[in-house]
């Protein structure tokens, strides 16, 4: 509450470290670092797991009179962030203290594959939508990039399962694949290298990233 009254800031965030156990280390700083609106969208894409995460931020009450959470949905954050990030004037970063994050493979998002877990392309799209309206071309063809792999990881771990609709669900992820190609005119090495790769052949997509499929 300190610093967001030093820099009259509308969010004071603190870094976040993942851990999956009880052993830690952290090395304090008195370093603090404002953030103007543009810098904290842009920073969705480039530090996710700090700009996106709400556990590790103070706000001030007013951006929660207009700006609300979807209801029955998971990675809900995505859905905000964004829409949030343009109505305010500073957000500050301090790193005199640090949460820790303890994952677990029993969460909702980090468990085993599931079709609650197909929820995440929606949660991506809509961020996309969000950022396009607010004229950053440049952050939604980032966003384009990330729908691109996710289309293709979606399809192939859909085909690994014995869902008795999985066809249908790889059919619905082929159209949307197509429709974020479509999108695309910035494009990458490792998009180009991702999308025809897998347009040549989905299995053998998934052979060169075996790791990433188990």
């Amino acid at each position: 509450v300190g610093v967001m009254k030093k820099y009259n800031s509308d969010i004071c965030m603190i870094p976040i470290l993942e851990t999956r156990t009880e052993e830690v280390v952290f090395s304090p700083s008195d370093e603090e670092v404002e953030f103007s609106p543009d810098e904290c969208l842009a920073n969705i894409f480039f530090d996710h797991l700090n700009f996106v995460q709400p556990c590790n931020k103070l706000y001030k009450k007013y951006l929660f009179e207009k700006i609300k959470y979807p209801e029955g949905r998971i990675y809900e954050d995505e859905y905000i962030v964004a829409e949030m990030m343009v109505q305010i004037k500073k957000l500050v970063l301090s790193k005199k203290a640090c949460m820790f994050y303890r994952t677990s493979f029993e969460s909702v998002t980090r468990s085993k594959f599931s079709k609650k877990k197909l929820q995440e392309y929606d949660a991506m799209e809509n961020l996309g939508h969000t950022i396009k309206s607010l004229g950053r071309e440049d952050l939604f063809q980032i966003n384009l990039s990330r729908l691109l792999n996710y289309c293709i990881w979606a399809y192939i771990k859909i085909g690994q399962t014995d869902w008795p609709d999985k066809s249908e669900l790889q059919n619905n992820f082929k159209k949307r694949l197509l429709n974020v190609v479509r999108q695309k005119t910035t494009w990458s090495f490792k998009d180009i290298k991702r999308y025809f790769t897998f347009k040549i052949s989905p299995k053998l997509y998934e052979i060169f990233n075996y790791q990433k499929f188990r």
